[in-house]
């Protein structure tokens, strides 16, 4: 079980949204939001799970390896196509695929949800340059989880 971080509600908030965006886009026959969040969210995470357990069984250097291959997935998915994304929701027009509209307050929620999940993205794309950097040291011999517990600060 892994501890509890201090950026534990980060990620219920990160969860939050993206359930309500997946769940939001089927009820408003709108799917293609869902789905783009689903692929999206999910493809560089496939890598960090992967990463941790070489960490944690200390198979280096391919824990390095792995966690490298997620930061290179992670920062043109989450950072450049979630942006061409969000510009497409931006400039959509308000017609689900089934042809059924979006209201305004619709739309205006989802670019909401999208912008906030953004915002949440660039605050773990600080954490992951710091840890990319961290790899980088010449004194570093091992990837470590630089997120202190909680009840360390």
């Amino acid at each position: 079980v892994e501890m509890w971080r201090k950026d534990f509600v980060l990620y219920y908030i990160h969860h939050f949204i993206t359930s309500s965006l997946c769940i939001g886009s089927y009820f408003k026959c709108a799917t293609r939001i869902g789905f783009f969040i689903l692929v999206e969210q999910d493809f560089a995470d496939i890598f960090l799970p992967i990463a941790k357990c070489l960490n944690y069984a200390e198979w280096e250097p391919a824990a390095t390896i792995v966690f490298a291959t997620f930061a290179i997935a992670w920062i043109p998915t989450r950072h450049y196509l979630y942006n061409l994304f969000l510009l497409e929701i931006w400039n959509m027009e308000l017609v689900g695929e089934a042809g059924e509209y979006l209201s305004w307050g619709e739309w205006l929620g989802f670019f909401i949800f999208l912008s906030a999940l953004q915002v949440l993205l660039i605050l773990w794309l600080k954490d992951l340059i710091f840890a990319i950097y961290k790899v980088l040291q010449p004194t570093t011999k091992k990837l470590e989880d630089h997120r202190s517990s909680a009840e360390e600060d």
